[in-house]
């Protein structure tokens, strides 16, 4: 469960997943079932994480440099000591912990932790021809192209991977 940041609501059950050294969360397993998107991801390679435990099974997570502290609940001891544990250990075997990585979220004008990211590397060996990108700008550009399409995008791209590579000088 995830403690609402709001002082109105309580606890709300989420559904979370530890995969490739990321902690998603979505509101549902039906959402997670169904391959929606994840409402949040906690990226252990791009940021420090620090996790303090308390009683009754709760325990935040604190993202370096961040105002946003994730509140945590498992529902018994059991699953309680499952989740820190393996939090624990993504946290001491990540690059964010290793190198200090520190998040500046005053310059983010969104919730950063809203959106998963691709390491450049990952997307060199993942990315296939055919696959489109699609891409929403923050510029002023950007948002008048949405308003115009009545669209969630401005831009998109199609994947052409060449057999031998690409040379760009």
């Amino acid at each position: 469960m995830k403690n609402s940041p709001s002082p109105l609501k309580s606890w709300q059950k989420r559904y979370f997943q530890y995969k490739d050294n990321q902690l998603r969360y979505w509101k549902s397993k039906a959402d997670f079932l169904a391959k929606k998107y994840a409402s949040g991801v906690i990226l252990f390679d791009w940021v420090k994480v620090e996790m303090q435990t308390h009683k009754n099974y709760c325990f935040d997570l604190t993202l370096s440099g961040c105002k946003r502290i994730f509140k945590l609940k498992a529902y018994n001891l059991t699953d309680f000591n499952n989740w820190t544990s393996i939090i624990q250990n993504a946290i001491l075997n990540s690059r964010g912990f290793k190198e200090d990585i520190q998040i500046d979220d005053s310059y983010f004008k969104l919730d950063f932790w809203r959106y998963g990211l691709i390491e450049h590397e990952d997307f060199l060996k993942n990315a296939q021809t055919g696959d489109l990108l699609l891409f929403r700008g923050k510029h002023m550009g950007a948002k008048i192209t949405r308003g115009w399409t009545k669209g969630n995008i401005d831009h998109a791209a199609i994947v052409v991977r060449f057999e031998k590579g690409f040379n760009t000088g």
